[in-house]
């Protein structure tokens, strides 16, 4: 069995970085893969010296991409590929015309990490999902929703969780990490780890904070992600001057491998209005910390309320308050929730066991 990885996105977020991990470990079980992307993207940047890599252009027609789907037909064919793996929605047209193209007629495999905004039951969409023979959704309410709007016989999508790895063992020491960035070793910190940009509601935390700090409640933050908005990096700053929230937030451009900090935290927070998942709430809870996340998407199917984490209402900075206070003030339920929170991802979302049940539904395409 050969994979085919193939991710032509140019950004660098969950859904690029499970294509990543999907790679890595093929390579580390010594699975025979092959991976495309596009020139200069982090994926390929990060992977290119790593694992065999092909690439192709940007195409100027996305619906339609007819050169490159011949050249990836000529590379299905070429490294004789059994399964072609997608996970960026935009790469379905791609892929289809490359399967349709190729003497090999892999079996095609789609990961699918986004919302569905709408109905997808037209002529042109049906041709496409005529051609994916497993969609995996990563949330049960996802997976319901495209038995709902997309052209697929329902035994053709399959709900599955995303997985992460087993916290490293290396980690580095709290001490010298809070000393780095001068953060109070005794002050209760949360962290906020992902792209800088609104819908991530960075905002919302620096709100909270701003009204604990009124209820004599006071937290530090450590805002950790790439800024996709300037302008917004901009706002929050200002919110921060604004508001004298100065000694309490640190932002940080990027932190490589952050499992190796995570534990040195009180405390995770996801404050996306509707996130698809929610990863890095996973990653959390292996690492043992709390965590707090918005009462919406596919956040609800990670934290069980009161049990292995807080939910607050989304877009309500009050709310998120009154969750944070609770942390604060009662740290013997905070270790609870860390401890439910860990039994449950390393359960249902350990790394480990969602790649042996990826092989497992590959296998089973190909029988």
């Amino acid at each position: 069995m050969k994979t085919l990885t193939l991710c032509m996105s140019d950004a660098y977020g969950g859904l690029e970085l499970y294509a990543q991990k999907c790679c890595e470990y093929f390579q580390q079980a010594q699975i025979a893969q092959v991976n495309v992307f596009r020139h200069g993207t982090p994926l390929a940047k990060h992977l290119g010296e790593k694992t065999p890599c092909h690439y192709l252009p940007h195409s100027t027609l996305p619906s339609f991409p007819l050169g490159n789907a011949r050249k990836l037909a000529k590379i299905i064919d070429a490294t004789q590929a059994d399964i072609l793996h997608i996970h960026w929605g935009k790469d379905l047209p791609l892929a289809v015309l490359a399967k349709q193209l190729s003497r090999r007629k892999p079996k095609l495999v789609y990961s699918r990490h986004m919302h569905i905004t709408h109905y997808k039951k037209d002529i042109y969409h049906r041709w496409l999902y005529r051609q994916v023979d497993q969609l995996l959704a990563v949330t049960q309410a996802l997976a319901k929703d495209a038995k709902r709007k997309l052209p697929m016989p329902d035994s053709a999508i399959k709900p599955f969780y995303l997985g992460v790895a087993a916290p490293s063992t290396e980690r580095i020491n709290k001490a010298e990490f809070f000393a780095q960035y001068n953060l109070d070793p005794a002050m209760f910190t949360a962290l906020i780890l992902g792209r800088i940009e609104k819908p991530k509601g960075q905002h919302l935390v620096l709100r909270a904070l701003a009204q604990c700090l009124k209820n004599n409640l006071p937290f530090q933050v450590m805002i950790i992600g790439h800024a996709m908005d300037d302008a917004y990096l901009q706002q929050l700053k200002s919110q921060v001057t604004q508001e004298k929230l100065t000694p309490y937030v640190k932002f940080v451009d990027f932190y490589p491998q952050p499992q190796t900090i995570m534990p040195n935290f009180d405390a995770l927070i996801l404050a996306t209005e509707n996130e698809t998942f929610g990863l890095v709430l996973v990653e959390a809870m292996r690492c043992g910390i709390a965590v707090i996340g918005s009462n919406a998407g596919g956040v609800q199917e990670i934290i069980d309320p009161e049990s292995t984490g807080l939910l607050f209402t989304p877009g309500d900075a009050n709310d998120l308050a009154a969750k944070i206070t609770q942390l604060i003030q009662q740290p013997e339920k905070a270790e609870q929730l860390a401890q439910a929170g860990k039994e449950k991802a390393d359960r249902l979302f350990s790394s480990e066991k969602h790649f042996t049940a990826l092989i497992d539904i590959y296998k089973a395409q190909l029988a």
